[in-house]
């Protein structure tokens, strides 16, 4: 889009461009066509309140004159993601891997689905997202994937370019939702934590260095857990100050219609400081509700939050573009 909100019709074809799939390899079994069947059957009942939300949108980011897209494909018997960069006029940078996206799988898992993807700083992408080994099972692990920045799979960066994150606990599991560039190359990751059994709900935080080992600096190299207010917690968002620290930008109270948005802001090595929001580290907006696709933006310590507006059952979204002096 233009500055004044019309469509910019020099970039890609008339001011789109759509990504087009060139294999064919996305056959209809038997039991994929059973499944589909199944999953049709269900689409009309509305979702229960007390469930969170299963899945997380993929993201796309602008990185100097490049566009990098995240989509993923598949059935119900195999997910892989894929590695999309386009130009900055939208077309596609065939000098990306010579076609100009990346497939990603795993041999020992047959669902792949990456969510957030990060530029290093000599242009390399990590890219991060979690595997599962059935379709219907919560995911086993986050997993960062490393190519260079010519779309080559990296193969030094850990374990043959991938690298597994687990919960230490096996009761529980981990779902990335972002992953975030930190000073000095590191990566910092955040998501939810939930029970494999009663589903409990806390954000994390995660932070990697640049060859995937753990950060000792950031909390001795182990995840930052959190709730806000003790309520079901989603960390979704990070942005750090010139000085280590970082604002965090979370979804509140999950499990219900009243979810809202707070942010938190936290010291270098993964404490939280009690020196914002009055001594909890936390602000809390009640007011600001969102029970669909969340999305927060942090800059020059301001924040914009995407909300939802409901008229008589009817959820209302919009393109709004806020000001920061």
């Amino acid at each position: 889009f233009l500055s004044n909100g019309t469509l910019d019709e020099e970039f890609g074809e008339k001011g789109k461009y759509i990504f087009h799939f060139p294999d064919t390899d996305i056959a209809a079994s038997a039991y994929n066509e059973e499944c589909l069947k199944n999953a049709r059957s269900k689409s009309t009942a509305p979702p229960r309140s007390n469930q969170f939300k299963p899945y997380s949108r993929e993201a796309s980011s602008v990185q100097g004159d490049h566009i990098i897209l995240l989509h993923t494909l598949g059935t119900f018997e195999w997910t892989d993601s894929l590695i999309i960069r386009l130009t900055e006029d939208g077309a596609l940078d065939t000098t990306f891997n010579g076609s100009g996206f990346v497939r990603v799988s795993h041999d020992n898992f047959p669902f792949l689905e990456l969510q957030s993807v990060t530029v290093d700083d000599t242009g390399n992408y990590i890219s991060g997202g979690d595997v599962r080994a059935d379709y219907y099972e919560q995911p086993e692990a986050i997993i960062l994937v490393k190519h260079r920045k010519d779309g080559s799979l990296d193969t030094s960066f850990q374990q043959e370019g991938f690298l597994q994150i687990h919960d230490e606990d096996p009761n529980y599991g981990l779902r990335l939702i972002k992953t975030v560039k930190q000073p000095n190359n590191r990566v910092l990751c955040l998501g939810f934590r939930f029970s494999k059994v009663f589903g409990e709900l806390s954000g994390f935080l995660i932070s990697r260095e640049a060859d995937g080992a753990s950060n000792i600096q950031f909390n001795s190299g182990k995840p930052v857990f959190t709730n806000v207010n003790s309520s079901t917690t989603f960390c979704i968002n990070a942005d750090f100050l010139p000085g280590g620290n970082f604002f965090t930008t979370a979804l509140v109270d999950i499990v219900s219609r009243e979810r809202h948005y707070a942010v938190a802001r936290f010291l270098h090595n993964g404490a939280i400081d009690e020196d914002y929001g009055n001594g909890a580290g936390w602000l809390v907006y009640r007011e600001a509700k969102n029970f669909t696709i969340e999305a927060s933006t942090i800059k020059n310590n301001k924040i914009i939050f995407a909300v939802d507006d409901e008229h008589d059952n009817i959820i209302h979204r919009a393109i709004a573009r806020g000001l920061m002096p």
